[in-house]
């Protein structure tokens, strides 16, 4: 008998239950008593697949990161990344019942143009996926390799669109690959917090974009009412100003800076919560949101607002660089047509269901003499349509 690899497991905690999605999602307050399958016609779901595998980078589950071969680790990580795609399908299509997309990316390289506005731009998260990672490495190359058959794969499951845009963070890449409509239900499956100025995305009376934060025990989603609140201010007394919305998070981060990228405060405001509170003041005295006034335009009138406001015209140049490595619009403007090609490429269909069954036949004779043989879950991974 041959032991199993316990990654398949630690990849597949990040499937969130069911029950836990219909509480944090369907009775969210922007969406509550809202019938999905009669406001909308289907759902997309962006997921980052850094979120599905980030406990690959806890050094305490190292250990258990073992596998006889190369090609047996590569093979348990395809297979339980695309098995939690899977779990996440079948909640779409028998739990909200609308058609779905799923476009996931994983982007372990980081961006130039952010990296030359602010040098070393979320450098925690980019140095463990460095190739020499003295840690990391063994894991790094493994992704990678198991990344590249992940992308192949999914274009055989329709709707499935797993997107290899190495060097364009993933935010960006999902404003770029959004197809926006009012009759679409947007769901982004990701711990990061810049993702949540997405949400200003939706035009229309019904609430269409939403935020699901998968953490182990205590997941939570927020929509466009309080992405400030829970997700940047939770249990702090500080409530946000009614119309400070995800629009105006890119302002806040320039100067009260972003945890989720490492990205320091200002000397012109305490932290997040200070810039919150500067732009409740900003509103008040001035009727005007910060997102209704170009970024060099708000650094000028928030003077007053702020401390040591006399020295921001002198390092003004700074902040804007801070804003640009923050903002979606200017990163996704930033973009060479190049890389813009190269996301696009992969959202194409090539369904073959006989090539999955064969697939998974040698899956299965791959794990011979194991106690769990690892397989793809097709019925999961093909409910493209609802149910």
């Amino acid at each position: 008998m041959v032991d199993n690899s316990l990654i398949r497991y630690i990849v597949g905690a990040s499937r969130v239950k069911y029950e836990v999605l219909d509480e944090i999602l369907l009775k969210h307050p922007d969406l509550d008593a809202v019938s999905t399958a009669k406001h909308y016609d289907m759902v997309v779901m962006f997921v980052d697949g850094y979120s599905l595998l980030y406990r690959l980078y806890l050094e305490k589950n190292l250990t258990a990161l073992y596998a006889d071969n190369r090609a047996e680790l590569v093979r348990d990580l395809v297979v339980g990344f695309m098995n939690v795609l899977g779990h996440y399908r079948r909640y779409m299509s028998t739990r909200l019942h609308l058609m779905n997309d799923i476009i996931c990316t994983f982007n372990m390289t980081r961006s130039d143009f952010q990296n030359t506005m602010v040098p070393g731009f979320d450098d925690r998260h980019y140095l463990k996926m460095d190739p020499q990672n003295p840690i990391f490495a063994f894991i790094n190359n493994a992704l990678r390799e198991a990344w590249d058959y992940i992308v192949g794969i999914s274009m055989y499951f329709e709707g499935i669109y797993c997107v290899s845009a190495q060097g364009v963070d993933d935010v960006t890449t999902w404003m770029m690959l959004s197809n926006i409509s009012d009759d679409h239900l947007y769901l982004i499956l990701s711990r990061n917090q810049l993702a949540m100025q997405l949400l200003a995305n939706q035009s229309g009376c019904k609430p269409t974009w939403f935020q699901i934060f998968p953490k182990r025990g205590k997941s939570y989603c927020v929509g466009k009412s309080d992405c400030i609140s829970r997700g940047h201010l939770v249990d702090r007394k500080l409530i946000p100003h009614e119309r400070l919305g995800p629009a105006d998070l890119p302002y806040l981060w320039a100067f009260g800076g972003c945890g989720y990228v490492r990205l320091p405060t200002t000397a012109y405001v305490s932290g997040i919560s200070g810039a919150v509170r500067v732009a409740n003041k900003f509103i008040e005295t001035t009727g005007h949101i910060p997102s209704e006034y170009s970024f060099p335009r708000f650094c000028e009138a928030v003077q007053t607002f702020v401390k040591n406001g006399d020295t921001i015209t002198a390092n003004i140049s700074n902040l804007r660089k801070r804003f640009a490595a923050v903002s979606v619009n200017l990163t996704l403007d930033a973009l060479p047509s190049s890389k813009v090609h190269q996301a696009k490429r992969h959202m194409i269909d090539l369904f073959d269901q006989s090539g999955l069954e064969e697939l998974n036949d040698s899956l299965i004779a791959s794990c011979a003499g194991e106690t769990e043989p690892i397989i793809m879950e097709l019925d999961n991974l093909n409910m493209s349509q609802a149910n």
